[in-house]
């Protein structure tokens, strides 16, 4: 019994001390409503500037805040013909991004257009930055935890967990009662 106790406390720690159960999120939240006391962590994953542009940030490297500004990779459209791809690597149905013959990586945010013979494509060059005022800025996308999933994924094993416990002490102590019952 002492071995079913001790590996039903192994199983709960595991379980509570397991942070992979956190769900997140890529939400919007308005630049004024983001003010937090890291603000290295925030990983921003596209914004929206006051005059409508939308800028996307690619999912592996996220734009960061950094004092008044936003730093990312910068986007730029581009034309490559099809002769110089060596390879297209594939992801949701779209190009995700591209390896040039002469070497050259980029990640493809969208596919302009494609001509015979040629791509053109806005990709993010990892060797640019760009800079973007907070005050250009209305609404950015960042990734947050969601408390409502993070409980569901944490809590329903942990309560599961406290069922299992309480079903093998009933059935330890129905047990004992009916050898209790027998020896009498």
């Amino acid at each position: 019994m002492a071995k079913k106790i001790v590996s039903l406390i192994t199983l709960a720690a595991f379980i509570y001390f397991n942070t992979a159960c956190v769900v997140h999120r890529v939400r919007p939240e308005n630049i004024e409503d983001l003010a937090p006391k890291k603000p290295e962590k925030v990983e921003i994953f596209s914004l929206q500037k006051k005059s409508g542009e939308r800028i996307y940030f690619p999912d592996s490297l996220p734009a960061k805040l950094s004092g008044d500004v936003i730093v990312g990779s910068k986007r730029i459209v581009l034309d490559i013909p099809s002769a110089e791809i060596k390879h297209k690597k594939w992801k949701g149905g779209r190009i995700h991004h591209i390896t040039t013959t002469d070497g050259k990586y980029y990640y493809v945010n969208k596919v302009v257009r494609e001509e015979k013979g040629k791509f053109v494509l806005e990709i993010f060059d990892l060797s640019e930055t760009e800079f973007i005022p907070l005050s250009e800025v209305q609404v950015v996308w960042v990734k947050k935890a969601d408390p409502f999933l993070s409980g569901l994924a944490i809590g329903v094993p942990i309560v599961l967990v406290i069922g299992l416990a309480g079903v093998i002490g009933i059935a330890f102590l129905v047990t004992r009662m009916i050898k209790a019952m027998e020896g009498s």
